[in-house]
């Protein structure tokens, strides 16, 4: 439980339904937000490349911490 602490922050507080929704939308708008500046940069062949890696690394972060959230929720992980 200590590393989900350490690398999911967020999601460790979704305990309640306000705590859920919280880290629910964090976890939705963060990926999107970036989505759109990597749209934006995409025409430059080296910086787009990159930062399309890591808006992908962004994403599979952000559907881990929306699982763990769940699960926090549902008691399954304590």
């Amino acid at each position: 439980m200590d590393l989900v602490k350490k690398f999911f922050p967020v999601s460790t507080r979704s305990s309640e339904l306000v705590g859920l929704i919280i880290s629910l939308v964090i976890y939705i708008v963060l990926p999107t937000v970036f989505g759109w500046v990597v749209s934006l940069l995409s025409g430059i062949p080296l910086i787009g490349w990159l930062l399309g890696v890591i808006a992908g690394l962004i994403g599979l972060y952000c559907f881990i911490g929306i699982i763990i959230s769940v699960l926090i929720f549902f008691k399954v992980i304590k």
